[in-house]
């Protein structure tokens, strides 16, 4: 029910790059635990998730599919899950709840320029940085993922729009 990005890197950058994101005020960074993920990168990348306010929802672009049409689709997944009108009611709730917050944090800040040059820094500082946004409907360690494709970006033309939907994207220096 929340976006989240995924970063990787190789393991001589793993490190500047968690105390980067840690330098930048309200970037999270945790190891990414999920086994569908971890086929799609490198097998040496270092796989973090890199978040804003618990969850990526401010790190991806405004308007990536609509917000109707993903609260639908959780709802024919939880009824096909066979979950109960009023606990479908109770998680598209929380979703819409948070989803607002994540517009209000939207307001004051600017995380998605910070995560830009997190990501450029961190190219140009070991060669590449690859990522994967992905909007999960359950957990981010377990969901199964797949990636619809691989793309290349130059540091110097990377911006917000340049890492769709699951697609892997490598930002190279």
């Amino acid at each position: 029910m929340c976006w989240f990005i995924t970063i990787g890197i190789a393991p001589k950058g793993a490190t500047a790059f968690e105390a980067l994101a840690h330098r930048r005020v309200g970037l999270g960074v945790r190891p990414s635990g999920n086994p569908s993920l971890a086929a799609l990168f490198a097998k040496d990348d270092i796989r973090l998730e890199l978040t804003h306010g618990g969850c990526s929802c401010d790190l991806v672009p405004e308007g990536r599919g609509e917000d109707r049409e993903k609260l639908e689709k959780m709802r024919r997944r939880y009824e096909a899950q066979g979950w109960s009108e009023a606990k479908i009611l109770r998680a598209i709730q929380a979703a819409e709840d948070a989803h607002s917050k994540s517009l209000r944090r939207k307001e004051t800040s600017a995380p998605k320029s910070l995560f830009r040059h997190t990501v450029i820094e961190q190219a140009r500082r070991f060669g590449s940085v690859r990522l994967f946004a992905h909007f999960y409907g359950g957990s981010q360690d377990d969901e199964q993922v797949a990636c619809l494709g691989r793309r290349r970006v130059d540091v110097k033309h990377f911006g917000n729009d340049d890492y769709p939907e699951d697609v892997l994207v490598e930002v190279i220096a």
